[in-house]
Parts: structure tokens; C-alpha cells; sequence
């Protein structure tokens, strides 16, 4: 699934939910930053199974360095779909490749 999103950001058939762009700019996240970030990335989750269509959780880092999580689909026209982005923080978790569990262990 990786290689098919990074194939679609490559080729400009990309595009962002509304709720990505709202995200993206509470957190002052850059879209630059998103792209480079998948393009450079790796799955670390894989949602086979979501409701509204397979998806994955891609852990990149942004031009400056510091981790970003991005997770995108692919939609029914093959366009990569980017679903959200934000930084991986405390208390969800507890670096950018773990996540925090209910009981605040490592998940």
C-alpha cells in the first residue's frame, strides 16, 4: 500500500480530506512537510480492516527533522487520500513509534 501512495504523491494524484487541512493548520503543520514525509516514510500500523477502506498510519519526518504520523488511503480513483497528520506526542505516545496503552504501558 506504501508504494502505491508514494506512486500517487510522485505523479500529483494526491489529496488532502477536509479534515487534514483543518489539522495541518491547528497544528501548524506544513503540506510540504506531509509530502515529504510520506514519501520518505514508513507504515507503522496497517488498518485493513477500517470502515471506510483500508488505511495505514506512515511515521516520516518533516523537513526540519522531527516526526510526523500521516494516514492516508487510497480512494476508488487511485488518488492518495491524506487523512490526517499530527505529531506524535504524549500521552498517546510515548516516542514516534510507540504507542501508549490504556493502562499507560507501551502498547
Amino acid at each position: 500500500m506504501l508504494e502505491k501512495i508514494k506512486r500517487c504523491i510522485r505523479e500529483g494524484k494526491w489529496r488532502m480530506s477536509y479534515h487534514a487541512i483543518k489539522r495541518c493548520d491547528s497544528r501548524g503543520i506544513e503540506v510540504e512537510d506531509v509530502l515529504t514525509a510520506i514519501c520518505a516514510g514508513e507504515v507503522i500500523e496497517h488498518y485493513p480492516e477500517n470502515a471506510r477502506g483500508e488505511s495505514c498510519l506512515i511515521l516520516g519526518k518533516a523537513r526540519d527533522g522531527t516526526a510526523l504520523h500521516i494516514v492516508c488511503a487510497v480512494d476508488n480513483e487511485g488518488r492518495a487520500v491524506i487523512i490526517t497528520a499530527y505529531r506524535p506526542t504524549e500521552p498517546k505516545w510515548l516516542n514516534e513509534r510507540t504507542r501508549r496503552g490504556k493502562d499507560g504501558r507501551q502498547k
